[in-house]
């Protein structure tokens, strides 16, 4: 990586590791979003997988 120091890749890996929780908990927000609408009946999409026709 070629930081000046140790404690500035800590500081880079500890912003990455935030940002990759950030998107994680949002992807699972959106996930819970749209499993909601499908068993609503809103879901305009395929079929989820495993799904009875």
């Amino acid at each position: 990586m070629e930081h000046s120091s140790t404690r500035v890749a800590m500081i880079y890996l500890h912003a990455r590791d935030e940002r990759e929780r950030e998107i994680a908990d949002r992807l699972g927000e959106r996930a819970t979003e749209e499993l909601r609408r499908s068993r609503a009946g809103e879901g305009d999409g395929p079929p989820a997988a495993g799904a009875q026709n």
